[in-house]
């Protein structure tokens, strides 16, 4: 792996916790896990409370993260169309690239 694709992954994985943590809190802090199912009896795999907790984080973090990477994403191709751009700007009128001066023989 690229050590720039390293650094994306790492911001988006950190980025994505980050924020899955605040949405947990938040989320959390007015919903209680067991209401959550159903009135009566809510399913076995979430009898108690942190089980809830549990799932909630890890769903908060999973959308968190796609939408980090999607914006990762876009940011990436921006850059690119930038770097692209750039090029363009930096060619001569017949197409080739300006030369510093020196001929190569």
């Amino acid at each position: 792996m690229k050590k720039r694709t390293q650094v994306d992954v790492g911001i988006v994985v950190w980025a994505s916790f980050l924020a899955a943590c605040t949405a947990t809190m938040v989320f959390f802090a007015f919903i209680d896990p067991l209401h959550l199912g159903a009135p009566d009896a809510p399913p076995i795999w979430a009898r108690d409370r942190l089980t809830g907790y549990t799932i909630g984080f890890f769903f908060f973090w999973a959308a968190c993260a796609l939408a980090s990477a999607f914006t990762a994403f876009l940011v990436e191709t921006r850059r690119s169309d930038e770097l692209e751009d750039s090029a363009d700007a930096t060619r001569a009128p017949n197409g080739s690239t300006p030369t510093s001066g020196r001929e190569s023989s």
